[in-house]
């Protein structure tokens, strides 16, 4: 079987499921990350991230971004805000300091991918709020 594009799509959901249990077991959260596969079809793979449990339930991501986003004009409240582009639901998933070009991390709500975005996104961002 070939690894394309409609398979990825159709096994996302079923790896996710899986290591959400197995952060379950673990006390960990794990995500599914962004996915790359061979223009043969002959492998695939997908990236994997993981990271403790907070008892307070904050996510290290998410405390990253209330350190810098005054950096970037933003209020510790604008984590997770939605921002449609491109007629995409996304959410503000984080900032990059070192990633000068693409600071910006969101996260497409209806597969969870993640995505790096230029500070336009930001702009956009303050646009809808408004």
């Amino acid at each position: 079987m070939k690894i394309d594009l409609q398979l990825i799509k159709a096994a996302r959901p079923q790896i996710e499921a899986a290591l959400k249990e197995i952060g379950e077991n673990l006390n960990i959260n794990i995500s599914l990350g962004a996915s790359s596969r061979e223009p043969d079809g002959s492998s695939g793979s997908f990236k994997i991230k993981m990271n403790e449990i907070r008892e307070d339930g904050v996510s290290p991501e998410e405390i990253n971004f209330r350190k810098v986003c005054s950096l970037y004009d933003l209020q510790p409240e604008d984590y997770g805000k939605e921002i449609t582009i491109k007629g995409d639901l996304f959410t503000l998933a984080g900032l990059n300091t070192r990633a000068p070009k693409n600071p910006v991390n969101i996260k497409r709500v209806s597969d969870g991918g993640n995505f790096k975005a230029g500070e336009g996104v930001l702009r956009q961002l303050k646009l809808e709020s408004k």
